[in-house]
């Protein structure tokens, strides 16, 4: 999906990229539905935290057929600081 995070706009993520491989996705796999997302940082940044509430807002909508009510989000820490993910 594309996201793009810099500085100066704040986080742009582009819905509409979204809202269509969402489609594909349900079509291609009616059984399956939204569990959650992943972030690879170390920390929760607003930007972290706008991209969760969007997808709050997603699994509202009966139609992306999400399995939780709220997503689950795993973050992953990419430089493994204190030998931990």
């Amino acid at each position: 999906m594309p996201l793009y995070i810099n500085k100066e706009d704040g986080c742009v993520l582009d819905k509409e990229f979204l809202t269509k491989m969402l489609k594909f996705h349900r079509k291609v796999n009616p059984k399956e539905g939204l569990v959650g997302l992943y972030f690879s940082s170390n920390i929760i940044s607003i930007y972290v935290m706008e991209i969760f509430m969007y997808f709050i807002e997603l699994f509202k909508d009966k139609k992306n057929r999400s399995i939780t009510p709220t997503p689950l989000v795993m973050l992953v820490d990419p430089t493994m600081q204190n030998n931990r993910m």
